[in-house]
């Protein structure tokens, strides 16, 4: 596993928004306890994130 990509590091303001809906962020917190990520992208959909994301890709 030698091939994985980086963690992106998101410019403040991408990537943060956090949705507002509590089972959404419990059942995020459980995934990110099993798997232990570096970071957790929120997608809000933006035309600034898009922009982002297309750049780091």
């Amino acid at each position: 596993m030698d091939k994985l990509a980086p963690a992106i590091t998101p410019p403040r303001g991408i990537g943060d928004n956090q949705p507002s809906n509590q089972e959404v962020l419990d059942w995020v917190q459980e995934v990110v306890q099993l798997c232990q990520p570096e970071n957790v992208f929120w997608c809000d959909g933006s035309e600034k994130e898009n922009a982002y994301l297309l750049e780091e890709a």
